[in-house]
């Protein structure tokens, strides 16, 4: 399977983002043309909520080959 695209938005609230070595700016789109395999970020994904009753919203796009 290939990973095309990562988008990670917050629709209410707030929230951080970090991979474990970079903090990542909500909302935020990573992306490659032409796919890959293994894994887009360099870490685990951490997603904080910093205020109650909020939401993220987490869409992958990938393709299996």
């Amino acid at each position: 399977a290939r990973i095309y695209a990562l988008e990670i938005n917050v629709t209410s609230g707030s929230a951080s983002a970090t991979n474990g070595t970079q903090v990542l700016t909500l909302p935020c789109k990573l992306w490659n043309t032409s796919g890959i395999t293994g894994s887009m970020l360099t870490a685990d994904l951490v997603i904080t909520a910093l205020t109650a009753g909020t939401n993220v919203t987490i869409t992958a796009i990938g393709k299996s080959s």
